[in-house]
């Protein structure tokens, strides 16, 4: 490979690379205030539905400005939620994220391709179509505006121009299939995490319904526990645990699968490309299962999440 091949083809991967990297970076902030909104209004839900009983609990008790202090500040955490939820949480807040995360991973597979000679990029000077394809897929974003990235982080984490087959085995599918069962690990955590506390909750429930029977003012507190309980299945809900878990752990497997069928094939030059292929149509398929269930969710009006 003569010295200006090797030069083309470093422009044009540190350009495709700058343009995941923007991608990426703004998924990365959109995600994070997702999260950050979505606790928020976890928080003053539960928050709100507790000092309102509190207060309704509170009368004919002095001071009374207490009581009503305290009403007054659990309507305005209810109200708060509300709101940050409709316009902090709604369907092109999350869709903007949904996008930008998938349009990356796009952009991340075609370099990888191209860096390891598979198709369509085994071609001849291919550093133009490479070009084409991330520029189509960079378009496909119509409804957020991209925030500029400090220049330090354009080409953070650029790979190699040419990586052979062992490298992308190390580089590309072990790492994100560690990466994936390590999500997976994660979720499935959250979700065991929030089943107990269901549970609890439901006794909680149980219990305070025995002690209606002594005094009616036990009621009240149902109804709070039904609120939190109701608030952390839909919190659950809106993150998705329970189906990235499933898919992230299906995706680890089989890209573990991939690896294994191209030792055993002896390594063959023949399959190197295939395994290239193989992997990154995966993780497309993953991606695109992921965006398209999301995208779903928004439409039937929920809350979508990661």
């Amino acid at each position: 490979m003569d010295q200006d091949t090797i030069n083309n083809r470093e422009k044009a991967l540190q350009h495709c690379w700058r343009q995941f990297k923007l991608f990426d970076e703004n998924s990365i902030n959109l995600k994070k205030t997702l999260v950050k909104w979505r606790k928020t209004v976890l928080f003053l839900t539960i928050f709100g539905a507790v000092a309102g009983t509190i207060s309704s609990q509170l009368e004919g008790v002095q001071p009374e400005l207490l009581g009503k202090i305290l009403g007054g500040i659990g309507a305005g955490a209810v109200a708060l939620a509300a709101y940050f939820s409709k316009n902090l949480l709604g369907q092109n807040n999350e869709l903007s994220w949904v996008s930008a995360r998938s349009i990356a991973e796009a952009i991340k597979s075609e370099i990888y391709l191209f860096a390891c000679h598979a198709k369509p990029y085994d071609q001849p000077s291919p550093e133009k179509l490479l070009l084409k394809n991330v520029s189509e897929i960079s378009e496909k974003l119509t409804d957020y505006t991209l925030e500029p990235i400090p220049k330090d982080l354009e080409l953070d984490g650029i790979i190699k121009t040419d990586l052979t087959t062992s490298e992308y085995i190390e580089e590309r599918v072990n790492d994100q299939a560690n990466w994936l069962k390590r999500k997976a690990l994660t979720y499935q955590g959250y979700l065991k995490n929030a089943n107990k506390t269901m549970i609890w909750l439901g006794a909680i429930t149980v219990i305070l319904g025995v002690l209606m029977t002594y005094h009616t003012s036990f009621g009240a507190w149902v109804a709070v526990i039904s609120t939190i309980s109701a608030t952390i299945a839909a919190y659950v809900f809106s993150e998705r645990f329970s189906y990235l878990a499933i898919s992230y752990q299906a995706t680890s497997t089989q890209l573990e699968r991939f690896v294994v069928e191209w030792d055993i094939s002896k390594k063959l030059p023949a399959d190197n490309g295939n395994l290239v292929i193989g992997c990154e149509r995966t993780l497309s398929i993953e991606n695109k299962a992921w965006m398209a269930e999301l995208s779903k969710k928004n439409e039937d009006g929920e809350v979508a999440a990661d």
